[in-house]
C-alpha cells in the first residue's frame, strides 16, 4: 500500500477519450475557466418543461407554510442572480436540446446550526424519458483516494487545510450547453432605491456558471484545477506540483 499522489492505472477508454475532450473544450475567456459538459452519444434529454412547473409548485406551497424558508431561499436566489452565476434564458430554438432543473431546499444540521441550501435536481425526468444526469459522461475520478490522503497526513508535523469558495461557481459553463440547465423562478425588477425585488411573475433562467449536482460536476472542477495547475506550473511551482 504505496503512499502516492495519484493512482498510476492506466485510464480506460472512456475516461481517456472524456479527458481528452475536455482538454479540447477548456480554454480561458475574460479571466475566467469555460468549460463544456460531457456528454453521452445517441441519448438526448427529453424536454421536461411541462414537469417542471408542478415541482415548481410544490416547492412554492412549502414557501406559503413557512416564510423563514421563503425569506432564505429568495435570498439565495437573488445571490444567484445578482453574482451573474444565473442569467434569464433566452427563447430556445425548438430543435436545441434543453432541460429544466426542479430545485427544492435540504436542510444540514440540527437545533442551533441549521443551514439550508438549494438543490437543483439533474435526475428529474419525465416518466419513460432520459434524465440529464443520464445524458451526461460522469468523467474518471480524480481525485485522489481518501485512504492515501489520511496517510500522508501522518508524514509532517503539521498539515494546511484550504478551500475555495463556490468552487463549482467559480467554472463558466460554454453558452452552448446553459439550456441544459434551465429552470424556474420569478422575475425580478429594480425599484427607485437601486436594489431588486421580486415579482410573481415566473420566468426561465439558465446556469452561466457550473451548478453543483449534475453527475459531470466533480470531474469538470478536479480537471479544471489540475490543468490550471499545469499553466501556471512556472509561476507557482510548489503548488502546481502538488498537483501531479
Amino acid at each position: 500500500m504505496g503512499i502516492t499522489d495519484t493512482d498510476t492505472a492506466p485510464h480506460p477508454i472512456k475516461d481517456t477519450a472524456n479527458l481528452s475532450s475536455f482538454s479540447d473544450s477548456f480554454h480561458i475567456d475574460d479571466g475566467l475557466a469555460v468549460v463544456s459538459l460531457p456528454k453521452k452519444e445517441n441519448v438526448i434529454p427529453a424536454d421536461n418543461r411541462t414537469h417542471a412547473p408542478k415541482r415548481f409548485l410544490s416547492l412554492t406551497k412549502r414557501f406559503h407554510s413557512d416564510t423563514d424558508l421563503r425569506t432564505m431561499y429568495e435570498n439565495k436566489m437573488m445571490n444567484y442572480i445578482l453574482q451573474h452565476q444565473v442569467e434569464v434564458a433566452p427563447p430556445s430554438p425548438s430543435a436545441a436540446p434543453n432541460f429544466y432543473l426542479p430545485h427544492h431546499a435540504v436542510k444540514k444540521g440540527r437545533h442551533t446550526a441549521v443551514k439550508w441550501r438549494n438543490v437543483f435536481d439533474a435526475s428529474s425526468h419525465e416518466p419513460g424519458s432520459p434524465l440529464l444526469n443520464a445524458f451526461l459522461e460522469m468523467g474518471p475520478k480524480l481525485l485522489p483516494e481518501i485512504r492515501l490522503v489520511l496517510l500522508r497526513f501522518r508524514i509532517h508535523k503539521c498539515a494546511i487545510l484550504g478551500d475555495v469558495s463556490q468552487a463549482f461557481l467559480q467554472i463558466t459553463l460554454d453558452p452552448k450547453d446553459r439550456d441544459l440547465t434551465r429552470f424556474l423562478w420569478y422575475r425580478l425588477v429594480q425599484n427607485g432605491q437601486g436594489s431588486y425585488d421580486i415579482t410573481d411573475d415566473v420566468i426561465s433562467y439558465r446556469f452561466t456558471r457550473l451548478p453543483f449536482g449534475l453527475t459531470c460536476s466533480t470531474f469538470l472542477l478536479s480537471a479544471t484545477i489540475r490543468t490550471l495547475a499545469n499553466m501556471f506550473h512556472d509561476t507557482y511551482p510548489t503548488a502546481s506540483a502538488l498537483m501531479d
